[in-house]
């Protein structure tokens, strides 16, 4: 072809890609930008940058920023000294009571001392549910180092078992200042090795659960909150429907008393409540030992996880029974294990126990 011809018909090429061009369009493809306007570059690969100098880079959505930080839940004072924190009632501690720690040391060094003597004697002290809020939810709590260090440092003849790291506060009730059966598990464990009787305790699976609803605690009863409230549960094996339970003042069947729970205070289900003597007696127990547990409310639902471990299992609680009176009603077996089992509340009160 010669070279008039091909200008003659370069017009008409032109022509023609303009024409495939806009049907490109048209089907999706690439859309040149319209003269005049500065659109960016390169948008379609057929088409070289207008200039080969650096260009600003096409503006990019705002990255994604992290979540404002909330400011920390303020605990809410409810009144009568209870306090709401993330869905749980609470009652401020406010005084450490020195006084009342080391009278309790001193008393239960003379029990140790007058009655114990040829016993192994265990103790441990049972943290409030403050003590794992302490620094957080802003309402007063006990000086907890101050009340540890005078108790267990004032005490003799006894070995001290920790077991702080063995609760959290979920172990707790949302209405109440007791802790949870079913959450007992590590504790006991931690009581029984210090003993010697792990290996004797019944496994967790080896237990049925029963469930009282709804349990109002007694921070739930204090402000008269009727919105919140907790499942009581309960847990029964061989060893507690086996064993016979008797006392001073113990007029139930058995190691649970289910009709308590539409008392006045549900967690009377564990051992019927108040009582200065309980004896629980098993003769399928694993062992021929014989443990006494001095305890406060607490040890109500703490105890019944030990049977199947102790042939015969002696409850006292020395706030409902004097010392001089104790030998009246108790014999101490000689080589027994016996556990010392109160909360820091009780301790920080400890003249309650006489």
């Amino acid at each position: 072809m010669g070279r008039k011809n091909l200008l003659c018909r370069a017009p008409a090429l032109a022509l023609c890609l303009m024409t495939l061009t806009a049907l490109a369009a048209g089907c999706g493809g690439p859309v040149p930008s319209p003269a005049g306007t500065s659109g960016p570059t390169g948008t379609n690969p057929a088409e070289p940058p207008a200039s080969s100098a650096p260009t600003e880079p096409a503006a990019t959505e705002p990255a994604a920023t992290e979540p404002a930080a909330t400011e920390p839940e303020e605990a809410k004072a409810l009144g009568n000294g209870v306090w709401q924190w993330k869905g749980m009632l609470f009652r401020e501690e406010t005084t450490t009571r020195q006084d009342q720690l080391s009278y309790g040391a001193r008393y239960y060094s003379s029990l140790i001392d007058t009655y114990l003597k040829d016993c192994h004697v265990y103790c441990t002290v049972i943290p409030d549910k403050n003590y794992y809020v302490r620094g957080e939810a802003g309402f007063p709590v006990l000086d907890y180092e101050t009340l540890l260090d005078t108790f267990t440092g004032g005490l003799q003849g006894a070995t001290v078992v920790d077991i702080l790291d063995t609760l959290t506060l979920e172990d707790y009730y949302l209405t109440d200042n007791h802790w949870r059966q079913t959450e007992l598990f590590d504790t006991v464990a931690a009581l029984a090795r210090a003993m010697g009787v792990e290996q004797y305790l019944t496994p967790r699976e080896d237990y049925a659960a029963h469930t009282l609803s709804p349990f109002r605690g007694v921070f739930a009863r204090d402000v008269g909150s009727l919105f919140l409230f907790d499942e009581l549960v309960y847990l029964t094996s061989a060893y507690t429907d086996s064993t016979a339970v008797s006392g001073p003042l113990y007029d139930f069947d058995g190691v649970y008393v289910p009709e308590k729970f539409e008392g006045e205070d549900g967690y009377d289900v564990f051992l019927g409540g108040a009582q200065p003597v309980i004896f629980l007696e098993n003769e399928d127990a694993k062992t021929d030992k014989e443990l006494y547990i001095f305890r406060d409310s607490f040890g109500s639902s703490l105890v019944p996880l030990f049977l199947g471990a102790y042939r015969k299992i002696t409850v006292i609680d020395m706030r409902y029974i004097t010392g001089t009176y104790l030998p009246n009603v108790v014999s101490f077996t000689p080589g027994s294990d016996v556990l010392i089992l109160n909360s820091v509340l009780t301790l920080n009160t400890a003249a309650i126990m006489r």
